[in-house]
């Protein structure tokens, strides 16, 4: 079985630790005048959410071209320490997988190179491989995880899915969503970009991995209507988005969601200007890649700082600093 790698990243879900008991009030009588009314009162109706559209926003297109081009040499976090990068390459391909679904655990709430050094001691420890993990003591474990974010719970669910991946599945871990998605500790989004790093060459994307970076970027671009909720966004967006794109949209966005918050998105801004300079036609259209930077958060100031390098050519095209202006990028 061949691996692919063009979809996976660390997965930045939030992971909520244990909800604490809270004390219940006793009951009121079954046969106060309130029990009463609470029978027969009629439930309040919560409104429904409209289904996601099978429209493509306009210009999808262009905004995911500019993207890739934001993203071209793939020095992002996630493209050298991302989950699929983190098994190691001479183990068997069982393995392999067990570790790049290890390392997707680890992940949440956890930088990537906060997951890589601990995916890395694991590794030195034994090997990781489910059979070693499943038998490895809970303080040993939580001692190589301690780094990362909720290890405590983190333990608790490797040791689980390690056991039940030996003793369930003769140690190859699981290849369809719903089993997955049983693993205490999996969600979604985990589940989908495992399966989408581990699928046959040639096969389709099982769906796209939202994480914190993409449920965002996909917001502020208008893909998908606001929300709080990541899995809201998923659907949004496998409603509309041919599938053959599936697969590259999580560690595209990851990576640029990484670069804009680095350094004060000066990487986002240093290409979208040089972007800019080698597009053609009117101040809009050549300036486009600048207003996405922006739109995703890059600061004004930043993209100022990155014109300044920018070549003279870019600055005398007609209207260029004055659109600039308008959007609060003060060029000299």
């Amino acid at each position: 079985k061949k691996r692919r790698g063009d979809d996976a990243s660390t997965d930045k879900g939030k992971e909520a630790p244990p909800t604490p008991k809270t004390p219940t009030s006793k009951a009121k009588s079954a046969t106060s005048p309130a029990a009463k009314r609470a029978k027969t009162a009629s439930p309040a109706k919560s409104p429904k959410s409209p289904p996601p559209s099978t429209t493509p926003p306009n210009g999808w297109r262009e905004i995911l071209d500019i993207i890739r081009q934001l993203r071209e040499t793939r020095d992002a976090a996630v493209d050298t320490m991302g989950c699929e990068r983190l098994a190691d390459p001479e183990a068997s391909i069982d393995t392999q997988n067990f570790q790049t679904l290890i390392s997707l655990m680890l992940s949440s709430q956890t930088k990537d190179e906060v997951n890589a050094a601990a995916m890395a001691r694991l590794r030195e420890h034994n090997g990781c491989t489910a059979s070693m993990l499943a038998k490895m003591e809970s303080e040993t474990l939580n001692s190589l995880i301690r780094t990362v974010g909720f290890h405590n719970n983190k333990t608790k669910y490797l040791l689980k899915a390690s056991q039940r991946i030996v003793e369930e599945f003769d140690g190859r871990v699981p290849e369809d969503l719903d089993t997955l998605l049983t693993f205490d500790g999996v969600g979604p989004k985990m589940a989908i970009i495992y399966l989408n790093v581990t699928r046959e060459e040639g096969t389709d994307a099982v769906g796209i991995g939202v994480d914190t970076h993409v449920h965002r970027i996909s917001q502020q671009v208008g893909w998908v209507p606001e929300s709080k909720d990541p899995e809201k966004t998923r659907r949004h967006l496998e409603a509309w988005m041919p599938q053959s794109h599936w697969s590259e949209i999580n560690v595209l966005m990851v990576g640029l969601g990484q670069q804009v918050q680095a350094t004060g998105g000066l990487v986002v801004a240093t290409r979208a200007i040089a972007l800019a300079a080698k597009r053609r036609g009117a101040a809009d259209e050549a300036l486009k890649p600048v207003r996405l930077a922006l739109t995703l958060g890059v600061k004004p100031a930043t993209i100022a700082q990155a014109f300044a390098d920018a070549p003279a050519s870019l600055s005398r095209r007609p209207g260029i600093v004055e659109r600039l202006s308008e959007w609060g990028v003060k060029v000299v």
